[in-house]
């Protein structure tokens, strides 16, 4: 069997180190080490002021338990005050619905006799002309 297809042969050759490639690296480690400590002190910062916020919530949700505390009425006064309502405006609404006692009795309606003549809006009086009868000369 022939082997047809050509063949490569490699060699590797280790160069020697550069000596500003050192430096690089040494460059990039320091900058390494500042970001992380600029990230660490930026994250105590952020959780100091999230323990500051949580404390403030707290306080806020407790001086709100203490006012709904303060103004909370429990369901039997809740009850107690319909109760007087009610009774207090079905007092107002019989005293209004009530006739006066000392009231005088209605006056009888007159009993005059129906009239004989018509009202006025009914008279039979002659007709005006139109302006366009008066106009032609039209009697």
């Amino acid at each position: 069997m022939t082997d047809t297809a050509p063949q490569v042969e490699v060699t590797a050759v280790e160069a020697p180190p550069d000596p500003s490639a050192a430096e690089v690296l040494g460059d990039a480690a320091v900058t390494a080490a500042a970001v992380s400590g600029a990230a660490a002190a930026t994250a105590a910062h952020a959780d100091q002021d999230a323990r500051e916020a949580t404390a403030q919530a707290e306080a806020a949700q407790a001086m709100a338990n203490a006012a709904l505390a303060r103004e909370a009425v429990s369901e039997d006064r809740v009850r107690q005050l319909v109760d007087e309502g009610m009774s207090e405006g079905m007092a107002r609404l019989a005293t209004v619905l009530q006739p006066p006692a000392e009231a005088p009795a209605p006056a009888p309606a007159p009993t005059e006799p129906p009239r004989d003549t018509p009202p006025s809006n009914l008279d039979k009086s002659p007709r005006r002309k139109t302006f366009a009868e008066r106009y032609r000369g039209e009697s």
